[in-house]
């Protein structure tokens, strides 16, 4: 029941976004970033809302906490200190939980969730590459760019005209 109908108002709201970005009504920049905040609403009220599937596992509620964190926090000036904090544990630790359940770093977790972000942004906003680096954490442009690249094998600017 729960699950299902976040599934399905999800799935609408894409819907919705889809259309809007075809069509591209006066301000729809704006409705698209509405959507794409009722959409991560969503996401987060079903993973916030999951049961733990082991409870015992004090290690899986820290990384969810982190993650949760990053979710929450992507586009400020984070940071290992910042995301470990967040779990109440050390920098080290922090690093040994990340790897254990995504098998990757905070940082690469951090950066890999702010390029989906700005990916989506490129495709369903004129803003600048320029914002859309800043306004999901990269205080820097080139590095923006050079991430986004080894990560989609294509530089942001042909991403948003693919």
């Amino acid at each position: 029941h729960g699950r299902n109908s976040h599934a399905h108002l999800i799935s609408n709201l894409m819907d919705d976004l889809q259309i809007l970005a075809q069509e591209k009504p006066s301000g729809y920049a704006l409705q698209a970033l509405a959507y794409v905040s009722m959409i991560l609403r969503q996401v987060y009220i079903v993973h916030n809302d999951e049961p733990l599937e082991a409870d015992h596992d004090e290690d899986l509620r820290i990384q969810k906490k982190m993650a949760t964190f990053i979710y929450e926090h992507y586009g400020e000036a984070i940071g290992l200190s910042e995301i470990a904090q967040a779990g109440g544990i050390s920098r080290s630790k922090c690093s040994t939980v990340f790897k254990k359940y995504t098998e990757t770093s905070p940082i690469d977790f951090l950066n890999a969730y702010r390029l989906e972000k700005a990916a989506a942004l490129l495709k369903n906003t004129h803003a600048s590459i320029a914002d859309i680096a800043f306004s999901c954490g990269f205080n820097q442009q080139s590095y923006f760019n050079r991430l986004f690249l080894r990560e989609y094998g294509i530089t942001p600017k042909a991403y948003r005209n693919a």
